[in-house]
């Protein structure tokens, strides 16, 4: 006896070129699979909100991990009496700033404002902006870096303020 022709005992028998049907126990997923189908407005808002919550976590995190690492450069020399203005005046509302976004704030003294990239005058881990940084011999200068690359600078505290200061807030 053949069973052409005739129905198979089991129900989800479907041949392999048909498309796939709904499954009969959820009614929103194809049976055997786990592919999710958006077969409602509920499920959308679902996937939306979840959607929201990542690109939200990330664009929360990503600034202050980037924070974390940036330094804020005051350069000064000894003979600048602009520096030192800025030192009696701004300096330490400029150091809250950078306190209160995890960046760091240093100050590096060099001997004259004729001559501001004299690698002498720098610590060990800055000298490479003595050597590459193309510095112009302007103080009071002001690098906004991040590892040994220089995101911003601003000469003088116009600058800073205009181009540093928002970046850190």
């Amino acid at each position: 006896m053949s069973n052409f022709g005739r129905t198979l005992p089991f129900q989800d028998y479907q041949p392999c070129n048909a498309p796939p049907r709904l499954s009969k126990a959820t009614g929103n997923g194809i049976k055997g699979s786990r592919v999710f189908l958006i077969r409602n407005g509920a499920n959308m808002l679902r996937l939306l909100k979840a959607l929201i919550i990542a690109v939200v976590m990330i664009v929360v995190t990503v600034p202050y991990s980037f924070a974390a690492e940036m330094s804020l450069i005051y350069v000064s020399a000894k003979n600048c009496g602009y520096c030192r203005a800025y030192e009696a005046s701004l300096e330490d509302q400029i150091k809250a700033i950078a306190k209160k976004h995890h960046t760091t704030y240093r100050t590096v003294s060099v001997e004259s404002f004729a001559d501001i990239s004299k690698e002498q005058d720098y610590p060990a881990d800055l000298k490479w902006i003595a050597k590459n940084a193309d510095l112009q011999n302007l103080t009071p200068t002001f690098l906004l870096i991040t590892g040994q690359k220089i995101i911003k600078r601003a000469l003088g505290t116009g600058q800073l303020a205009a181009y540093i200061v928002p970046v850190l807030q």
